[in-house]
């Protein structure tokens, strides 16, 4: 038979449990998970820009864990020493390298990003992530936080916190700065260098071998030139000389037969004599020897003239390249200058902050132990709209880390949206907002915090993010943003619309007006629109327009008036019972409504708009007014979506 201890001490230690963990959440709620719970992940993720210099994609190891402390979710977090690195290739000066095993460089790249984090798919807005440096923290302290909204807003039916917990997840889409290193850059610079020396160097080398070969090649063209001329000279005098002793001892014969034909009528001719023969020899011969030496001499001078002119070519050629190799290292020279100075810019800011928080480190060293802050050490009080301006100098209390810290009251009247910043360029200012008398922090951030806020009073802590850290600071409170209307933006839109056309015997009627509009903007008022309309009823009509949008209040406020005035063409069919005409031309169209904003990025919007202008008709019939008076109202409502 089975002992009933048997069943009975499975539900003992389960009634146990159960009242274990209502105690537990019930009187220590800021620490509702006891248990380690912290998570190790590598996250991937792009860099800013594949056009700037810096690794086009990154990856990082982050230790984190999602806790419940008190009525808020919250995210702690840090980034693993170390684990920051880039991968897949480096751009550089508007080129992509690869990485070489020869690249890899000694520290890890800067890091710059968003944090992202999702609640079932969902988007939950955080602040910026930039190097995080400490260890995770817990409920109640440490910097690396993120305050992920109320439970209220995020547990649905009968879902648990605990529950809850596991659907809570975080990424790095894209870093904010492209992940650098300028120990890489330094690297890729020398190869450049490198190349561009050996460029250079085979440039001159290849001029000097073309001025080598062109110069062998005029002396051959002189030596064998000068040859024949020799040739020439030797050969041709004796051929003249030969040729003219023949001549002349023809003519000698001749001679003789017609003296000896012409005796009887004439007085007999001498006959010439050997002397007379050697004579014409010589002559001939001489004429023969200047006329080669003439020849001579051009060939000579024709061959220096050549001569010449390859040496213009080959000097004109070689300033050429050596201008072309100049303009070139030129060129590289001056980007490596300007390169240099911007890494020689980048290390003096860096070697000046680094010893200006050496030298604060020292004198804050010296400085007497400073107390914990308490309630008794909160300053003025401000509202939303003003600002206080202070400076650390190392007297004031100082939270559980070591560093310095202000506290400063807040009050808020209704409801809304506010915004803190913390402005300062000495260092990194931290804040932190908390109800007045409450320990927990409602909000935290970097230089920067923004969330709606019910009424009652708070108190803003700012601190340094190290200890030693001193300088002048401005703190601000001001309205939050509720509209967003400092980029682009698309809607729809829809009503009834009416027409009043002068010159057409039947006038025609709309019915409804549907259209599609974009904006983008100039400024936080002042956008430029473009709108595609379709009207159809008796009449249809369509048209396309450009033009301003001028929005009456800021972006602190969510129902936003605006006045609107356009301008473009525009194409209408008017009926005549049986038959009808098209008509086209240009117009304008003046507007007036408003936008009421349900989150900074979607908006509803309701506006009375007037068209006018004047269209020819497109094919001329008899009888028919050839131009009309345009004219129609229009009542729309629509949605915008704004990034």
């Amino acid at each position: 038979m089975t002992h009933p201890i048997r069943f009975v001490a499975p539900l003992v230690r389960r009634a146990f449990a159960i009242a274990f963990a209502f105690v537990a959440t019930v009187a220590a709620p800021a620490a509702a998970y006891a248990q380690d719970d912290t998570r190790s992940t590598v996250v991937s993720f792009a860099s800013a820009s594949a056009r700037a210099n810096g690794y086009l994609h990154g990856q990082v190891r982050i230790s984190y864990k999602f806790r419940s402390c008190g009525d808020r979710p919250q995210l702690f977090y840090t980034l693993e020493a170390g684990s920051a690195q880039g991968y897949e290739g480096y751009w550089f000066e508007g080129k992509f390298y690869g990485l070489k095993a020869e690249w890899r460089a000694p520290v890890a790249p800067k890091l710059d990003a968003e944090l992202r984090v999702t609640f079932a798919a969902r988007p939950i807005h955080t602040s910026r992530l930039v190097d995080p440096y400490v260890s995770v923290a817990d409920c109640g302290g440490g910097p690396q936080y993120r305050m992920l909204g109320q439970w209220s807003e995020l547990l649905t039916g009968t879902m648990t916190r605990v529950q809850a917990i596991p659907r809570f997840a975080l990424d790095i889409g894209q870093a904010r700065e492209p992940m650098r290193n300028l120990d890489i850059e330094a690297k890729i610079r020398d190869e450049l260098r490198a190349v561009a020396a050996k460029a250079r160097s085979d440039s001159l080398a290849r001029i000097a071998k073309a001025r080598t070969d062109s110069v062998a090649r005029a002396g051959a063209t002189v030596r064998s030139g000068g040859a024949g001329a020799t040739t020439a000279a030797t050969t041709r005098p004796a051929t003249r000389a030969a040729t003219g002793a023949a001549t002349g001892a023809a003519a000698g014969a001749a001679a003789t037969a017609r003296a000896a034909s012409s005796a009887t009528t004439t007085p007999t001719a001498a006959a010439p004599t050997t002397a007379d023969r050697e004579a014409a020899a010589r002559a001939a011969a001489a004429a023969d020897q200047r006329d080669a030496d003439f020849r001579a001499r051009a060939v000579v001078a024709q061959i220096e003239a050549q001569q010449e002119a390859n040496a213009r070519r080959d000097s004109s050629t070689d300033a050429a390249a050596e201008g072309v190799a100049g303009m070139v290292g030129a060129i590289f020279e001056e980007r490596r200058i300007a390169a240099a100075k911007r890494a020689a810019a980048e290390a003096r800011a860096a070697e000046n902050y680094a010893a200006y928080q050496t030298r604060m480190a020292a004198r804050f060293a010296a400085l007497p132990p400073r107390p914990a802050c308490t309630a008794a050490d909160t300053g003025r009080a401000i509202t939303i709209g003003e600002s206080r301006a202070g400076q650390l100098i190392g007297s004031e209390c100082r939270l559980a880390d070591g560093t310095s810290a202000v506290q400063v009251p807040l009050r808020i009247d209704v409801r809304r949206k506010v915004r803190i910043d913390a402005q300062t360029s000495v260092f990194y200012p931290k804040l932190a907002l908390r109800r007045s008398g409450s320990a927990t922090a409602l909000l935290a951030g970097e230089r920067t915090m923004e969330e709606f806020l019910e009424p009652g009073s708070y108190v803003v802590t700012m601190n340094t993010r190290h200890a030693g850290e001193l300088g002048a600071y401005t703190l601000e409170a001001k309205k939050g943003m509720l509209s967003r209307t400092t980029s682009w933006s698309v809607g729809i839109f829809m009503g009834p619309i009416s027409g009043d056309f002068t010159g057409v015997a039947e006038e025609p009627d709309f019915g409804t007006v549907g259209g599609l509009r974009g904006g983008l903007a100039l400024s936080e008022r002042l956008h430029l629109v473009g709108e595609g309309i379709y009207a159809n009823g008796y009449t249809w009509l369509v048209q396309a327009e450009g033009g301003l949008r001028y929005f009456l209040l800021d972006r602190t406020s969510n129902i936003r008036p605006w006045v609107q005035a356009t301008y473009g063409w525009r194409e209408m069919f008017a009926d005549r019972s049986f038959t009808g005409n098209f008509y086209s031309g240009m117009g304008s169209t003046l507007s007036v409504g408003g936008e009421y904003f349900l989150s900074p990025g979607m908006s509803l919007e309701a506006s009375l708009g007037l068209g006018m202008g004047e269209l020819e008709i497109d094919d001329p019939t008899t009888g028919v007014s050839p131009t009309i008076d345009f004219g129609h109202t229009a009542f729309r409502i629509g949605m915008m979506l704004r990034r």
